[in-house]
């Protein structure tokens, strides 16, 4: 069904009080809202989510390369959604402790005893909004509550967790990893140390000290110091063997000795006293190679003190200094010996402590190195960062008055529009003076305005606003009259009350005015209200009544004052319906049409009875009267629809009691007499 805005419209000025009530009604629920409601602050962090390579946790930066536009768009509504779970609202509860945050409590007007995790996940959730910034990597975390301070606390908590969370999740393994390589570095440690002591604490008891040497080609060679010890006798020994084999040699040969020309500035005593030194300094002041070492020394200096008067006793000499030296370093070979075969016992179990401290500085090594490179790893940047912290807002953005006025105007727009079309649709009265025509299919004949006045104090002014409004239909009822050639019209309507009476007297009073014999009948003779209103008293033998009732009796018209015969009712006992169906209406009717030019018939309402419809066979044509603003249009279609079945000649309609409520439809109480007043000036 279309919707005629125009009459919506004109409804809608109809009930223009009950609008503006609505809006008046509507601002003031506005502010009485705006007062009661807990005002809200609204915080905002902001972040930056970069595309990330999912696979290497490398942040990419600049242009998106070709064909990942579909992988960075999954990526970036991954976060989003992310960053709206549960699980984002438990970790800040849970970094917030906001079960027993206090502001949170109150905020929220929650006790301690009652709050759990789930429910304030649920607050907080209810309470976020993540709107990722247009055309960039940037989005939103914007939080509210009642409390400033508690709004920017709660953003920037979960913007950092979030970080934090993604952080986890893209080196989570590693870092994993890296606190496992620490404590077993720890516990590594801890084994060595112990390895070592034992060593140590083995060497120490069996007296083994190791000493490392260098060879040319830069091999670093180990050994114990007894193993050094000893090579060095073996090396002195095996040299005085050779002396000492020598001078024996020279003795009994008689040859001189080799060297025994011994000056203040032997070499041989220079180079013994500088293996002494050595010896000192590698083996102590007590060892035996140095004892030997100083017997060689002092060997040296006798020989040079000794002025060889005879080569016999100085080779003799020469002998047996040799044999000395020679019986000294075998007696501390021997004895650095014993030592060596002693300690060569304790090596094994030495040995194996020494294999034991390689095996775990080895391993102790090897997870070091691990452990740094995992570090390189885990030094890699997030691929999100924080670009603004939220701060606590100067003022609340909710409740605002404006908004709340808006909102509230439109509600009341809204619902004045609802209940203007509701009653529109409700209304079957007339309205708008075309409906007449729109609806029923009738000629519109005239309009007449509501009048406070009795009808025949207003039609004896002449130039009031009922007489030019009656003046006005009769005229159009006039030329189609003489068109057609109608001479007999009945008034009726739907129901009583509806003016049918008033325009019945006012049309034959208007015809009267124009010069035309006409005479006035009332034939609703259940009512009278044409007889009541021209003040006659029904009698047994005066009216329509008698003279349908009575074979005998003949239609007797009395004068009124304005000029038109009339035929009240009169009294009787029979039912209107036998009076109008027998054969004397229609020989009155044709009778009075000989006598004059116009016969005005006040007809019964149609709905509920047939005396119309008896009537209406009878007579050129029935004018049809419609009350504005009352009845409905279903009741009217369906008398008229009875009439246009009984074969009637509706001509059209008149519309009656026109008030205010039709002025939006250019129809009021002055527009008959607009033009007449300007023309009285």
């Amino acid at each position: 069904m279309a919707v005629d805005l125009a009459r919506l419209w004109r409804r809608a000025i109809e009930k223009r009080f009950l609008i503006i009530g609505i809006l008046i009604s509507a601002i003031l629920a506005a502010i009485a809202i705006t007062t009661l409601q807990t005002p809200l602050y609204r915080s905002t962090a902001q972040i930056e989510i970069s595309r990330a390579d999912i696979a290497t946790g490398a942040v990419v930066e600049g242009e998106a390369l070709p064909g990942v536009e579909a992988r960075d768009l999954q990526y970036y509504n991954t976060q989003y959604e992310l960053l709206n779970s549960r699980a984002s609202a438990l970790n800040v509860v849970e970094a917030l402790d906001l079960g027993q945050n206090p502001a949170f409590l109150n905020a929220y007007a929650i006790d301690s005893n009652q709050i759990s995790d789930d429910l304030a996940a649920a607050i907080l959730l209810a309470n976020v909004q993540v709107l990722p910034v247009a055309g960039s990597n940037l989005v939103d975390i914007i939080y509210s509550s009642p409390d400033a301070r508690l709004s920017a606390e709660i953003a920037n908590s979960w913007a950092t967790e979030f970080l934090q969370a993604n952080f986890q999740k893209r080196f989570g393994d590693t870092i994993l990893a890296r606190r496992q390589l620490e404590n077993q570095l720890q516990e590594m440690r801890v084994k060595l140390e112990n390895s070592e002591a034992r060593l140590n604490s083995y060497a120490n008891s069996n007296e083994i000290i190791v000493t490392e040497s260098s060879s040319s080609n830069g091999d670093t060679t180990r050994g114990t110091l007894l193993s050094s010890q000893l090579t060095s006798i073996s090396d002195a020994l095996a040299q005085a063997t050779i002396r000492r084999i020598s001078a024996e040699s020279a003795m009994r040969t008689g040859l001189p000795v080799e060297g025994s020309e011994v000056s203040a500035n032997s070499p041989e005593l220079a180079q013994a006293e500088a293996q002494l030194a050595q010896l000192r300094t590698t083996h102590g002041p007590q060892h035996p190679l140095v004892e030997a070492k100083r017997a060689e020394i002092e060997s040296l200096r006798k020989a040079r003190r000794d002025v060889i008067g005879n080569s016999g006793r100085t080779r003799e000499a020469a002998y047996r200094s040799a044999l000395r030296e020679e019986q000294e370093l075998r007696r501390g070979y021997e004895e650095v010996k014993a030592r060596y075969l002693g300690q060569q016992n304790s090596g094994v179990e030495y040995g194996i402590l020494e294999r034991e401290v390689r095996t775990n500085r080895e391993i102790y090594d090897g997870l070091l190195q691990r452990y740094k490179q995992l570090g390189t790893v885990t030094s890699g940047t997030n691929n999100m960062s924080v670009v603004e912290a939220a701060r606590p807002a100067g003022s609340p953005y909710f409740p605002s008055l404006l908004w709340n006025l808006l909102i509230a105007i439109g509600i009341a727009i809204l619902v004045s529009v609802a209940i203007v079309y509701i009653l529109d649709l409700l209304d079957q009265t007339i309205r708008d003076p075309e409906d007449v025509k729109r609806r029923f299919g009738l000629r519109l004949f005239g309009i007449i305005p509501l009048s406070d006045q009795p009808v025949q104090t207003s039609l004896e002014e002449r130039h009031s606003i009922l007489s030019e409004a009656y003046a006005s239909t009769r005229t159009s009822l006039q030329f189609l009259a003489r068109e057609q050639g109608l001479k007999s019209l009945m008034f009726t309507s739907t129901h009583p009350g509806e003016g049918k009476t008033s325009s019945t007297f006012a049309i034959a009073k208007s015809f009267v005015d124009v010069g035309e014999r006409v005479a006035l009948i009332d034939m609703d003779l259940r009512r009278r209200g044409l007889s009541k209103l021209i003040a006659d008293r029904p009698t047994a033998r005066n009216g329509v009544a008698a003279y349908l009732g009575n074979s005998d009796e003949s239609a007797a018209l009395t004068t009124h004052s304005l000029g038109f015969d009339y035929l009240a009712t009169g009294a009787t006992d029979i039912s209107p319906v036998v009076l109008l169906n027998g054969p004397k209406l229609g020989k009155l009717i044709n009778q009075l049409e000989r006598e004059y030019d116009r016969i005005i018939i006040d007809g019964p309402p149609v709905i509920g009875l047939a005396d119309a419809l008896e009537i209406g066979s009878h007579v050129d044509g029935i004018v049809y009267i419609l009350q504005a603003n009352a009845g409905s249009y279903r009741a009217i279609g369906r008398a008229l629809s009875r009439l246009r079945e009984s074969d009637a000649n509706i001509l059209g309609g008149i519309l009656t009691q026109v008030d205010s409520r039709n002025e939006s439809y250019g129809y009021g109480y002055e527009y008959i007499y607009s033009y007449r007043d300007e023309e009285g000036q």
